[in-house]
């Protein structure tokens, strides 16, 4: 019986799948033997247990198809023909779904489709008929490249490739936005309207037509402002998603030598770096970003009603701007200080919780005390000091907001006492003075969220781009099934700053047999099962197992294929 998978062996592959142990699985999810038999056709080198780790439910069983597919590193084409008879020369096997029929395609014979029923476990043929079929099969490039996604192979920049996924969302914010800020702009004017021509002309239904404009207006606006919000709320939380799943594996997929160092608050410091971007793209505030581009509609507004009042309101964005650069560049002196001292307090207790046998009842405590005291004591402070300097910033860009705002408003006035304007132009003003900094005004209360936004994506990028065991996966021999034969040649290994350790170790298990492994403490027991279990590569020396190093093989892969029992 061979070890390793032969992809040549059909009937082999087959009976592995078709294994007893796994009716259940495939009695819960029918799916997962339709997947099974399209990617034995394909030469997969995965075995069922994988398979049955890595389907992705979902209600209809093409989305669960494609998703499962994707995680496996293909690469999916959907298409949709009006009638079976045009199948004809589609490649196969692939997904198909005919009305209420949900099937593997296998090819055609004698004018029918030939297809397997994974649900009854079965082939079934079907006549080609005109009836309309939806089809999902794998690409044929991706059959051959099992290339990553762009946004693994420039792992830099992984943040933006996410963002990629939803131009289409993107353009729509974009152009909604624009929507609902030349809506806002008319609201103004039909109360400029309602001075200048209802009440001048004592027309009822002068009035009556402006209000019931205005209706439109209002309800478009709101309809408009609707539509944006559940963008915000399906695209963003999807977005959230995608981050928080991508990010979550791989942290699992990174090798163990690497996470079995970590610090824990290292790793807590990812999932708060993807709370950071759950806020930013399902937050309501979030929509302040893509209305600050459309400001400049309620100044043309403006300045068809006062022209001299959209130079001050110009001038007080410029203002603004420079305010917001030199208020940023502030509150990132006080954040990188704190930083600092937060990181000293966290080397602080690293230091005492790993050396603590060492240091206790020794002279050196009282060092260690006086230094965390020192760092902890500059943490505060340095925390202290951001707040106040938060604070002050936010309390000067409010008045500042309010001082433009004041100044366009005592513009439009003096135009109405010199002539140059009437009093609905200035009421008109008013409000679109307020609404075009509204926007203003939102981004400049998250200016404290800048520096976390960007130090949490550069964290997340600096994680994509670090290599981990999913990387290598393709590249590792497939593991059929183990025998269990071990042999271990010249093994020797030492952790850093010990004395000893495993040296120059030589020894042969049977499969099948019992072995204890016995010493005092610190003489490598933990650290021999670990090398055989594929935890510890950091050795010198050969295992193998049933005539095969076991540094040939993926971690993830060699891990899947024993049974560990920490």
């Amino acid at each position: 019986m061979s070890i390793l998978v032969d992809f040549n062996n059909v009937p082999q592959r087959l009976l592995d799948f078709e294994a007893r142990s796994y009716d259940e699985r495939y009695n819960q999810s029918p799916l997962i033997r339709g997947l099974a038999y399209t990617l034995i056709a394909l030469e997969w080198e995965g075995t069922p247990s994988i398979l049955s780790d890595a389907f992705i439910p979902k209600p209809k069983d093409s989305d669960s198809f494609i998703a499962t597919i994707e995680r496996l590193g293909y690469r999916c084409d959907v298409t949709k023909l009006k009638t079976l008879e045009h199948i004809e020369g589609h490649p196969h096997p692939c997904f198909i779904e005919i009305e209420n029929l949900t099937a593997i395609f296998l090819g055609t014979k004698d004018g029918k489709l030939i297809l397997f029923d994974y649900t009854n476990n079965n082939t079934i043929e079907y006549p080609l008929c005109k009836k309309p079929c939806l089809l999902v099969s794998i690409s044929e490039y991706s059959r051959l490249f099992r290339e990553p996604p762009p946004e693994s192979q420039d792992r830099s920049n992984w943040i933006k490739y996410a963002f990629y996924r939803y131009n289409n969302e993107l353009k729509s914010l974009i152009i909604l936005s624009f929507v609902i800020s030349i809506l806002g702009a008319l609201q103004p004017f039909f109360i400029m309207s309602v001075y200048n021509f209802a009440l001048t002309s004592s027309s009822q239904a002068t009035l009556y037509w402006l209000t019931l404009f205005a209706v439109i207006v209002g309800f478009s606006e709101y309809f408009f402002k609707k539509m944006r919000v559940n963008i915000i709320a399906t695209s963003g939380k999807d977005l959230a998603v995608h981050i928080s799943q991508a990010v979550i594996s791989k942290l699992l997929w990174l090798p163990y030598a690497m996470t079995s160092t970590a610090g824990v608050s290292s790793q807590l410091a990812r999932l708060k770096d993807i709370d950071t971007f759950r806020r930013l793209v399902t937050a309501e505030s979030t929509l302040s970003y893509f209305d600050m581009p459309f400001v400049i509609v309620f100044i043309v507004a403006i300045a068809i009603m006062s022209g001299t009042a959209a130079l001050v309101v110009m001038a007080g964005l410029i203002l603004m701007l420079v305010f917001c650069v030199y208020s940023r560049y502030i509150y990132s002196q006080a954040t990188s200080k704190s930083s600092r001292a937060n990181a000293m307090v966290s080397y602080q207790w690293n230091e005492i919780l790993r050396g603590i046998k060492t240091i206790q009842g020794l002279p050196l405590l009282r060092v260690i005390q006086s230094r965390f005291s020192a760092s902890h004591m500059q943490s505060t402070n340095d925390a202290e000091n951001v707040a106040v300097t938060n604070s002050k910033v936010q309390a000067a860009g409010g008045s500042l907001i309010q001082v433009i705002g004041t100044a366009s408003i005592v513009t439009a006035v003096i135009g109405v006492m010199d002539g140059t304007s009437d009093a609905g132009a200035m009421l008109a003003t008013v409000i679109l003075v307020w609404k075009a900094l509204g926007p203003i005004m939102g981004i400049y209360n998250s200016i404290s969220k800048f520096q976390s936004i960007k130090a949490s994506s550069a964290q997340i990028n600096n994680l994509m781009a670090m290599n981990d065991d999913k990387l290598t996966l393709e590249k590792s021999p497939p593991i059929r099934l183990f025998q269990g034969s071990i042999v271990g040649s010249g093994v020797s290994h030492r952790y850093t700053g010990a004395a000893t350790g495993l040296t120059n170790l030589g020894f042969k298990i049977a499969p099948g047999a019992k072995v204890v492994i016995c010493g005092p403490t610190g003489c490598g027991k933990t650290t021999l099962i670990s090398i055989l279990a594929g935890l510890e590569d950091r050795y010198q020396g050969a295992v193998s197992v049933d005539g095969y190093n076991i540094k040939q093989f993926n971690s993830y892969r060699y891990r899947t294929s024993i049974n560990y029992i920490p």
